[in-house]
């Protein structure tokens, strides 16, 4: 599955990015595109909207904190809704993680999330990721 985007503007330097399908190692480079641009002192705070989003990667996860921490250098905010219980397992992993949390590679980060995305779609019944 891929990823699609969208990005508008709500108000002067306020965005909202909409995210559907996958955020993973072969679909965050579209999303780390236009924060490149947004964060470049345009964006003064960015909210994503994840309703679609049905899949996240730790590579995923770092366009995530690194929204956070360059709105925060800047005085901005950034807001995440309508996460589904898979994503909001992923943020929740990295929250408990802490920021010392070390793994081999990007790859043993992603099965560790994909095996947490999978148990928590599993207690509700839903598909599980590919």
């Amino acid at each position: 599955m891929s990823l699609r985007i969208t990005s508008r503007e709500r108000n002067v330097g306020s965005f909202e990015i909409a995210l559907d399908g996958r955020l993973d190692s072969a679909t965050y480079q579209q999303l780390e595109a236009i924060l490149d641009r947004l964060l470049n002192g345009v964006a003064r705070s960015i909210q994503y909207d994840l309703t679609n989003l049905t899949y996240m990667s730790s590579m995923g996860l770092r366009l995530f904190l690194r929204t956070a921490k360059a709105l925060k250098a800047s005085g901005g905010k950034m807001a995440v809704t309508n996460a589904q219980p898979q994503i909001r397992k992923v943020f929740e992993i990295a929250n408990a993680l802490g920021p010392l949390s070390v793994f081999e590679s990007n790859e043993e980060a992603d099965r560790y999330l994909d095996m947490m995305q999978k148990r928590e779609l599993a207690k509700k019944g839903g598909p599980q990721p590919g």
